[in-house]
């Protein structure tokens, strides 16, 4: 079986945490971005999944694992990414997670 023609999942997103920022990546084939924790809140900037892997659920499952983490964290997020904020719109039982403005 080709990458192409491979199906993944949530278990092979590899999460990497710096200090400052943090990413959500499945190698070779797409990544979600964030900077935070800064107070308890991340702001989730943005999403991409290379070309060859478009339309196979690569972006879903990279939310997936945002949402996991930052229910596990205790984290509010800031959609920056379009791709998050609608997401998050679109989801009744996900309106805790995201940060509230002054």
């Amino acid at each position: 079986m080709s990458d192409q023609q491979k199906l993944f999942s949530v278990s092979d997103v590899t999460t990497e945490l710096a200090e400052t920022h943090g990413r959500l990546v499945i190698e070779g084939v797409g990544e979600l971005t964030f900077i935070g924790p800064n107070n308890g809140v991340i702001d989730a900037n943005h999403t991409v999944v290379s070309p060859n892997h478009q339309g196979q659920g690569i972006a879903g499952l990279l939310f997936n694992a945002l949402i996991s983490l930052a229910e596990q964290q205790q984290w509010q997020i800031i959609p920056s990414c379009s791709y998050i904020a609608k997401k998050l719109e679109r989801s009744d039982q996900l309106q805790h997670l995201i940060a509230k403005h002054n």
